[in-house]
């Protein structure tokens, strides 16, 4: 084993400059992460109470107002170029699946708990290598399929803490959201 693995003062100067800024931007990457999930996650909880007080539609209603106005301005500061039709079909698309995303987690919510609605959208992880691997026709490894079974026989005994019961309508919704988002990421 060389020594400089063993050893830190024998790594140059700059290899120990260059792995400290890589541990760095790896723990702020991590950092983003989690920011990321907290965010997420919090989003649903905060959905759940909203649902409670004002309905569906207004709640998608800001959301996409909001939204559209966020990115008009990013589109009129930034954009430099014309934007081709494939770009444009792409975007319409992309913009579709995600409003279906949104409109199906939001009557989702709205119809089973916070902690449902999480862990059903998680499944999400599970969907998009299926998903891939059918639009891609790229066989999975059978262990994909064993880890896939292993997460929903998890999500369903989590969602079922009262005992198991038939799923309601705000868990298919749930669940919808789920595929319709796997699709999305594919």
């Amino acid at each position: 084993m060389p020594s400089s693995i063993l050893n830190p003062a024998a790594l140059p100067r700059i290899e120990r400059r260059r792995r400290a800024a890589s541990l760095l931007s790896a723990r702020r990457v991590d950092l983003l992460f989690l920011l990321v999930a907290v965010v997420w996650g919090s989003s649903y909880l905060a959905a759940k109470t909203l649902t409670g007080t004002v309905s569906v539609t207004v709640i998608l209603s800001l959301r996409f107002l909001i939204t559209a106005v966020a990115l008009a301005m990013i589109w009129l500061l930034w954009h430099r170029r014309r934007t081709s039709r494939r770009e444009a079909a792409t975007g319409v698309v992309l913009g579709l699946t995600q409003a279906a995303v949104l409109i199906l987690e939001t009557h989702g919510i709205a119809g089973t708990s916070a902690t449902n609605a999480g862990l059903i959208i998680s499944l999400v992880v599970v969907f998009t290598p299926v998903t891939e691997s059918i639009a891609f026709r790229v066989k999975l490894p059978r262990m994909v399929f064993v880890a896939g079974v292993i997460a929903v026989v998890g999500v369903c005994l989590l969602v079922s803490a009262d005992g198991f019961a038939a799923p309601g309508a705000g868990d298919l919704l749930m669940l919808a959201a789920a595929a319709v988002r796997s699709i999305h990421v594919t």
